[in-house]
């Protein structure tokens, strides 16, 4: 607050005293309040540096963040990427194994058709040789002939007997085949399970 000046009056002037004594009252109170306001000024520089500091170490730390997000995210795209080439190809080769199977199912069953029919037709044949092996062995007139009807009884029977074994290694191999499937179908299974948990 501002005081009002009295001085003392002297002949020629105010008292020198009075004078010097307000000019030191003056200069105490001037280096008081630049004191006070250099230590308000320092304090006010050390709580920007501090804050500054903050705002340093929160833009590191933010950075570090987003390259650590950025740094994952690569992570997982490359890992879906992955995953989805893998599924892919788990998806041909089941595609690819679908069609052999049908293939395959579909082969077996003309060669099935096609073996019984020439069963058939040998079980037509074997029956007519044996009517005539008997016919001849009626009217048989040499030994020659009897055997000739034996021996052509005895091809279409290892005839036959050859397309039995032919059937039986094609359902074994077909057998193999569903089992090769249905291998595959679970190991597809499996990885698409582990996939999605």
């Amino acid at each position: 607050m501002e005081q009002e000046l009295n001085f003392r009056s002297s002949v020629g002037g105010y008292k020198k005293d009075d004078v010097i004594e307000y000019v030191e009252n003056t200069n105490e109170e001037i280096f008081r309040l630049k004191k006070e306001k250099e230590e308000e000024a320092a304090g006010y520089q050390a709580k920007i540096q501090e804050l500054e500091g903050l705002l340093r170490q929160e833009e590191t730390n933010s950075s570090q963040l987003a390259e650590e997000q950025e740094q994952k995210l690569t992570r997982l795209e490359e890992e879906n990427q992955r995953l989805q080439e893998a599924l892919d190809k788990m998806e041909t080769k089941w595609k690819d194994a679908y069609e052999e199977y049908v293939r395959t199912d579909n082969e077996k069953q003309m060669l099935k058709d096609k073996l019984a029919r020439e069963i058939l037709r040998l079980r037509g044949e074997n029956q007519t040789l044996r009517e005539k092996w008997k016919e001849a062995e009626r009217q048989i007139g040499s030994q020659a002939d009897y055997e000739a009807v034996h021996q052509a009884v005895s091809e279409v029977q290892y005839k036959i007997a050859e397309y039995v074994n032919v059937i039986n290694k094609t359902q074994q191999s077909l057998a193999e085949t569903y089992q090769g499937m249905n291998g595959i179908k679970k190991k597809l299974a499996a990885k698409m399970t582990k996939e999605e948990e």
